[in-house]
């Protein structure tokens, strides 16, 4: 009897608390470009994609852009644009006048591991770890993910992400629940390390989102 009343006492707290809405704010990482031995003549351009750094303006609406202001001029991303309503995303390549949309329901590759990490301090908050990992269903390439995340700070709503599986992350969302701290992506050339340097909860006004006037989109 007791503990139907301990349920039912807890469900009706939780049914008045007002629902979290989603982070919103700038968040920018430092990257670190690793180049595994061996590989370095094929790595060059590798490196000039991403750059030194990432500035992530992320909506409580689920829309986010990725800026790299300091990637190559001939391989390096300019931008990434993710619009939640349709589950696109739009990438803008700074030697391109197209942007180039890729529909977010799709992955390519296919899951192999799942799995928690040790946590790891990063600007002075613990955080945890999750580990995920999978193939590339032609090229068998592997791609592993490991994320560090806070609990009990920003909070991000999975539901906004539950249709985009690419890179499986609708399932690091749902795991997470938060804006990651600290990214390790490695492939099997080299390590791309994102780590938080700066993290900034604000209401944002302007909409970075529309695309500069005049650029032709193509569908992949």
């Amino acid at each position: 009897m007791k503990k139907i009343i301990t349920v039912l006492i807890f469900f009706l707290f939780t049914s008045f608390m007002p629902p979290k809405e989603s982070f919103e704010g700038i968040i920018t990482y430092k990257i670190v470009f690793t180049s595994k031995p061996g590989n370095e003549e094929y790595t060059k351009h590798q490196s000039q994609k991403y750059g030194t750094s990432l500035k992530l303006t992320q909506y409580k609406n689920g829309n986010f852009k990725r800026e790299y202001p300091s990637s190559g001029l001939i391989f390096g991303i300019d931008f990434n644009i993710y619009m939640q309503s349709v589950n696109r995303l739009y990438t803008k390549i700074r030697n391109s006048d197209t942007i180039k949309a890729s529909d977010c329901s799709k992955n390519t590759l296919i899951q192999k591991e799942e799995t928690d990490k040790p946590d790891e301090t990063i600007k002075g908050v613990v955080c945890r770890s999750y580990y995920i990992s999978g193939g590339d269903a032609r090229s068998k390439q592997p791609t592993s993910l490991q994320y560090f995340y806070p609990t009990d700070k920003e909070f991000v709503d999975w539901k906004l992400y539950a249709n985009f599986n690419d890179l499986f992350y609708n399932k690091v969302v749902f795991k997470m629940q938060a804006p990651f701290y600290k990214l390790i992506m490695e492939l099997s050339k080299y390590t791309i390390t994102f780590e938080l340097e700066k993290i900034e909860a604000k209401k944002l006004t302007e909409d970075p989102l529309k695309f500069p006037a005049g650029k032709p989109v193509k569908e992949l």
